[in-house]
């Protein structure tokens, strides 16, 4: 399941996901995640990749700023695009859930200005992807 959006509602944690079918879905949980750390990605005119991932890390919380980016966390392509992947602008914020969707991730800045990704990774915890 892909993550679209993390949602804050009532003081409990909720992702909007999306199956395979393309149906949407709330997930709750019962636990926040466990926050193991944070960083920076400079983003450039090449593919850049969230290269300093926890062992443990099986999501991320990401800020957008600077520059605005194009992103992606399709295995099969290295380089997103305007055509290829997601857009996002300066002060939007990513979720990105799951290990594969983490190793996976790429951006590239879409003008001259390079991008600066704020990033906090997370644990899972016992009832997430449950």
């Amino acid at each position: 399941m892909a993550l679209l959006a993390a949602l804050n509602i009532f003081g409990k944690m909720r992702d909007l996901v999306c199956s395979p079918r393309g149906q949407l879905h709330i997930k709750s949980f019962s636990a926040a995640p466990k926050l193991l750390g944070s960083t920076q990605r400079t983003v450039d005119n090449t593919s850049t990749a969230l290269t300093d991932i926890p062992p443990d890390a099986f999501c991320a919380y990401i800020q957008v700023k600077t520059a605005d980016i194009y992103w992606n966390t399709n295995a099969n392509v290295a380089t997103p695009s305007a055509t290829v992947g997601q857009e996002a602008g300066i002060g939007d914020d990513l979720y990105i859930y799951g290990r594969a969707n983490l190793v996976n991730f790429r951006a590239v800045r879409q003008g001259a200005t390079s991008a600066t990704l704020k990033i906090q990774w997370y644990a899972e915890d016992e009832d997430w992807g449950r």
